[in-house]
Parts: structure tokens; C-alpha cells; sequence
């Protein structure tokens, strides 16, 4: 059984997203070579955005995608993520969350942070084709989306309704 992160509902392991509210579901990944180099972790927390950055990799590694291509969707993600990471740094201000989630608040942040510096990573290959930068971005992203995943578990109990905040990555 896979529990919803969002409603805490229990999803057949056949399930990719929430029966119940919809929100995808944390996948264990094991073993999943997203890149030539090991993972600090051989279990990874995988989400629909990591997943998506993943299939991004594969696609310009395989040619399926040119290096204009997968620049372009670099450039949207990164605008994408920017305007919701914006949102939830408002969301936290304007809640006053920092007075009563502040180890919450830093490790989503942090989260968030490594998200964008993957992605500045991943834009380099762009530069210079070094398939280096592909799996760099990605262990950077990965290690986001554990912090952002280890977040939404800090004191869930006393801030449930805050997790789909950070859903949206």
C-alpha cells in the first residue's frame, strides 16, 4: 500500500496518483539510474516533477530531444518552479509560518533551493553537451526533492493543511 502524503489515504502500489484526492503518490524507487553515477541514497523518493526531469535527461541523452529542446523545457521549469516558489514564500510570510514552522519551513526551502541549482546545473549542458551536468542537475534535484518530501513529514500532525503547498513539486 502507498500512502497519500496529501489525505493520508491507503492507494494500491498500482496507483500513481491519489484515488481519493488526486495528488500523485511518492513512489520508492530502487536502483533507479537516472544518471552513470551513484546516488547518495539506493532509495529514492521519486515524484511526478522528478520523474519529469528524468524523462527530460532520457529524452536528450537518447536524441529524441535536441539540445534547443531540452534547453527550452529547462527555461520553462525553471520559470515554472520560480513562480510557485515565489507563491510559497508569500503563502509563508503572509501565514507567519516562521513563528511555528521554522525547521519545516528551512528544509522545504532548502528543497527548493536544490531544485534550482539542478536545474542551473542541467542548463549548462546546453553549453557543452557534457553529460556530466545531466546527472549533476538531477542528484541535485533528487536531494530537493527529498528535503521538500522530508518537510511535508516534519510535525504532520500540527500542519497537515500546509503539505499541499509543497505538493506542487
Amino acid at each position: 500500500m502507498i500512502f497519500c502524503v496529501q489525505c493520508g489515504h491507503q492507494n494500491d502500489d498500482s496507483e500513481r496518483s491519489c484515488v481519493e484526492c488526486g495528488a500523485l503518490l511518492p513512489r520508492a524507487n530502487y536502483g533507479m539510474d537516472l544518471s552513470d553515477s551513484s546516488s547518495s541514497s539506493s532509495l529514492e523518493l521519486e515524484t511526478g516533477r522528478v520523474r519529469q526531469f528524468a524523462d527530460a535527461v532520457e529524452k536528450v541523452r537518447s536524441g529524441e530531444w535536441s539540445v534547443d529542446d531540452f534547453g527550452a523545457f529547462i527555461n520553462h521549469m525553471y520559470e515554472l518552479l520560480s513562480n510557485m516558489r515565489a507563491g510559497i514564500e508569500q503563502d509563508l510570510i503572509d501565514m507567519g509560518y516562521e513563528e511555528f514552522g521554522a525547521e519545516e519551513m528551512e528544509c522545504g526551502l532548502e528543497g527548493l533551493e536544490l531544485f534550482d541549482v539542478g536545474m542551473v546545473e542541467m542548463s549548462h549542458y546546453c553549453e557543452d553537451e557534457d553529460e556530466g551536468h545531466l546527472a549533476e542537475g538531477m542528484e541535485s534535484i533528487v536531494k530537493g526533492n527529498e528535503k521538500i518530501h522530508e518537510a511535508k513529514c516534519k510535525n504532520r500532525s500540527e500542519r497537515k493543511g500546509f503539505e499541499a503547498d509543497w505538493a506542487v513539486f
